[in-house]
């Protein structure tokens, strides 16, 4: 797990201290050690955490004949059996690192280079990554991004410079970039929309980030972009042999798990109390004693620190929990710099806090996230399944009952444990959808709000308007879940994952994402993901014989912050003072007063959109 960056088509003595500044800025993804390359037009740098072959595993590696180099991020679980095969074609290995694998393949591969090389190489690897290989004979660079997007990759073609690097804020210091960075209008109503920017858009016109699933060559200073994986057409398998599935879903889950505690540093797992990381943490008990860490809140209705105690103590796990002791003032700044763009899932506050506890212990921790994308675990999953039943009652008494949630006052605490809040957010889907049903995200701010929040900016091609219409012909929920496979999950959950836990030189790894598992679950009836409106069927039944069974029962619970009773209290003054500062050739004002008024009024939870504005000003410098 490392930081990664690299500049082409710029002259050594230029691209060497380049590179070099941009390491400085990624030196928190890998605090042991750094590493630079440089030649004729090129200079590839690396931030290296050592997790394998800590002490012969240095990067860049560079090819026998001295001409290939290979900067790589993340980890290559196969790499094992990979090496086995190459070493008996005849590669001769310089490291015990995985990522040596990546090398020796594209240098295989590399006398025969056609246009089905990239996919040949990249079918190989089963892990995740993102890696650029220079070849100096031919002159060019090659670049992939894991299957899932759980490993970054920004870039930049500015001119005839190409330039790369793991984090937006690295990338954005480059002299020959930062002065020409101007603000993207599609990323900036993605942003509001969605509360994330989806790829390959970033906040900047001229940085973008590369899809998940893809590769990038760069040649003769033309860039060509290509898929390489893509989900699976659902449905595929019989659902009337739940016995087979389910055997066959607990061995590839087991085999995810096993694979991804190759380490030969401390490894652990986070541990909510909720189904997916405990699965994981007693797969991983099952392979041995497993150190588990879990963060809480004083507000109980945000506190999962009680379920977690009850998983640890039943698995007998080495336990580590706390109770957060957050300045979100203070830690904002510090968020708004690592992710270097707008990001407001306010949930990356806790996985920050967490991430710091765990790397105190170990190196490496094993999360359950993925799980809900796969197998329909979140709400609105199961609500999209009965807003079918529930369209079907007469328009007249639906608005009705809508109005009656609207009047009546919202009080603070998890939206999970308020039937008001779910019965509103609701509603408010099943006319979004009844409207339009390619809109299947969750929408802070719908299309209409973000035009009267931001009437200066223009129509935007919507990315995820996109991806829905992609999978139109799947079944409503599978169609849903697709969209969160290709840009809630990447875009959102792996981005908070990937930097916050990065940010303390942790590396983070989901068994859930292993590509196998994921197509394998791509193919399952519906009827195994959610039933009877319960997600995750496949996973509880796994579940019933490795947990208590208060953990299978237990309801839905997201790892978020207390925020709407904090922005009326702590946090009112300074959130309220930075948005009512945002630029008025931008932001309508008048909208904003609103959010507060209701807000503060308890007639609506705005915090999310709140929050989106306040994190917004942060990247921005107002407050």
């Amino acid at each position: 797990m490392c930081g990664i960056c690299g500049i082409i088509g710029m002259e050594e003595a230029r691209a060497r201290p380049g590179v070099a500044r941009m390491c400085h800025a990624l030196a928190h993804r890998g605090p042991d050690g750094e590493g630079i390359c440089a030649g004729e037009g090129f200079a590839l740098g690396h931030r290296r955490l050592a997790v394998i072959d800590v002490e012969g595993g240095a990067q860049p590696l560079i090819s026998r004949d001295g001409k290939v180099s290979l900067v790589a991020n993340g980890e290559i679980y196969n790499f094992r059996d990979l090496r086995k095969e190459l070493e008996q074609a005849g590669a001769v290995f310089q490291t015990n690192s995985d990522s040596e694998t990546i090398l020796h393949l594209y240098c295989a591969a590399r006398g025969e280079w056609d246009s089905s090389s990239p996919e040949k190489i990249l079918s190989r690897l089963e892990g995740m990554f993102a890696f650029a290989i220079y070849d100096a004979d031919t002159k060019r660079l090659f670049c992939a991004r894991d299957r899932l997007g759980q490993k970054p990759f920004f870039y930049s073609n500015a001119g005839s410079i190409f330039a790369f690097a793991s984090e937006l804020s690295a990338l954005a210091r480059m002299k020959e970039i930062s002065p020409n960075l101007s603000r993207d209008d599609d990323a900036t109503a993605h942003y509001f929309k969605y509360g994330y920017i989806p790829a390959p858009l970033t906040i900047y016109r001229e940085i973008r980030k590369l899809l998940p699933a893809h590769y990038l060559l760069y040649e003769n200073a033309k860039i060509a972009i290509r898929r390489y994986w893509d989900l699976p057409p659902p449905g595929e398998t019989d659902c009337s042999y739940e016995e087979i599935l389910l055997r066959e879903f607990e061995d590839l889950l087991s085999q995810a798990v096993k694979k991804r505690l190759v380490s030969e540093v401390p490894l652990g797992a986070f541990l909510s109390g909720g189904l997916d990381s405990s699965v994981i943490a007693a797969l991983m008990r099952q392979a041995g004693q497993v150190k588990t860490f879990s963060l809480g809140f004083a507000d109980s209705s945000y506190d999962e620190s009680a379920s977690a105690q009850t998983v640890a103590k039943f698995l007998q796990t080495e336990h580590h929990a706390e109770t957060a002791t957050v300045s979100v003032r203070e830690l904002l700044p510090r968020m708004a710099e690592i992710f270097g763009e707008p990001f407001g899932d306010s949930s990356a506050a806790n996985v920050w806090l967490l991430s710091e506890m765990t790397r105190r212990h170990v190196t490496v921790a094993l999360s359950g996230d993925g799980a809900d994308e796969l197998l329909a675990g979140y709400r609105r999953h199961a609500a999209q399944a009965w807003s079918n039943y529930y369209r079907k009652i007469p328009r007249l008494l639906r608005c009705g009952g809508e109005r009656f949630f609207k009047m009546l006052p919202v009080s603070p605490g998890y939206y999970g444990d308020s039937v008001i809040k779910k019965a509103r957010l609701f509603c408010e889907q099943a006319e979004r959808l009844e409207s339009d049903p390619l809109a299947l995200a969750t929408m802070p701010f719908s299309a209409e709000a973000t035009a009267h929040l931001l009437p200066s900016l223009s129509g935007e091609d919507d990315l995820i308007r996109q991806a829905a219409e992609k999978w139109r012909e799947c079944e409503p929920v599978e169609q849903m879940l697709r969209v969160d496979l290709q840009t809630y999950l990447p875009d959102d959950i792996l981005v908070k994952v990937d930097r916050m836990s990065m940010a303390h030189g942790l590396e983070a790894r989901s068994p859930f994402l292993d590509h196998k598992l994921v197509e394998f679950c791509c193919r399952l009836p519906m009827n195994m993901k959610l039933l009877r409106l319960t997600g995750k069927y496949l996973l509880r039944q796994c579940g019933k014989k490795i947990l208590p069974a208060a953990i299978i029962k237990r309801k839905k619970h997201g790892f978020m912050l207390p925020l709407d009773r904090w922005l009326k209290t702590d946090l009112r003054q300074p959130a309220q003072d930075a948005t009512l500062s945002l630029d008025p050739a931008l932001f309508n004002r008048a909208d904003i007063e609103t959010l507060w008024q209701e807000h503060l009024a308890n007639r609506a939870d705005h915090s999310h959109r709140l929050w989106l504005l306040w994190t917004w000003s942060q990247w921005a410098g107002v407050g």
